[in-house]
């Protein structure tokens, strides 16, 4: 997950877009297995 317009306006830097709190895809925690109730 990027956030172009910030990584445009900061010259290009695309370490800048990708830093923001609500960007990550996984979720903040990861889980196990036998922690997940209906596992497919």
């Amino acid at each position: 997950v990027s956030e172009r317009g910030f990584q445009l306006e900061r010259a290009g830097q695309w370490t800048k877009g990708k830093s923001c709190d609500t960007f990550g895809p996984i979720g903040p925690w990861l889980v196990t297995a036998d922690e997940v109730p209906n596992p497919l």
